[in-house]
């Protein structure tokens, strides 16, 4: 059987994936307020509330942890991880200089049939109708053909370094009313500018998204999760 080494243990493949399945479901959680900052995470009662044993749990609550999405309290227990105001200024002062410097990089090189089905996918989202899992796929789906076409593998490992709590500010952002429709019409249009291979209107673009995410997480922050 295929294992792979963590903290010292052989984790079977099979459990891997599990335990990653039920970080990304945990996570999704927590993005989405169903989990509040502050809420202790017991290893039973998640085991319990996905039908899994307590050692893919745990596994995914240590994999969270490195995130930054989890804390550990000694004696206590796991908690979901607070999210200041200023948390969320640190993650989008490195996030805008991490993806303007991709967009730099990548706005020649990424292929019309990828900007063509980051259109479709864009397109084929339906206010009120499509799921908020579709919106949060194609958002990210946006970024990420930025990136991987920037052609710099440093750059792409540190954003995916911040993946997490990019994350859980795409989820968090979303609960402000009509910030997913709004988010569509701005991928949109760094799409388009993409499309023109317009350097500066790319820029912009993008640094209106970002700038207008970051002040609906905020937003989020202190007025429902009371930072």
């Amino acid at each position: 059987m295929e294992t792979t080494e963590r903290r010292g243990a052989v984790t079977p493949a099979s459990q891997r994936t599990t335990s990653r399945e039920i970080q990304d479901k945990i996570a999704g959680a927590i993005g989405d307020g169903e989990f509040l900052p502050g809420v202790s995470l017991v290893e039973a009662a998640l085991a319990t509330k996905f039908g899994v044993s307590r050692i893919p749990v745990r596994e995914a609550l240590r994999a969270l942890e490195q995130d930054g999405l989890v804390i550990h309290v000694p004696s206590k227990g796991r908690f979901v991880a607070p999210l200041s105001t200023q948390d969320v200024e640190e993650v989008f002062f490195l996030r805008e200089v991490l993806e303007i410097t991709a967009a730099r990089l990548a706005y020649e090189r990424v292929p019309d049939e990828e900007l063509v089905e980051l259109s479709r996918l864009l397109d084929s989202l339906t206010p009120d109708l499509s799921p908020r899992q579709d919106y949060f796929a194609a958002d990210a789906s946006v970024h990420d053909v930025i990136a991987r076409n920037a052609g710099n593998r440093r750059l792409l490992a540190m954003l995916q370094l911040l993946n997490s709590q990019i994350e859980r500010a795409r989820r968090t952002a979303a609960m402000q009313q009509n910030r997913l429709g709004k988010s569509v019409k701005e991928h949109k249009d760094i799409v388009e500018a993409l499309k023109l291979r317009d350097l500066p209107l790319v820029e912009a673009r993008l640094r209106v998204h970002l700038h207008n995410v970051k002040e609906a997480t905020v937003e989020v922050c202190r007025t429902i999760l009371r930072d």
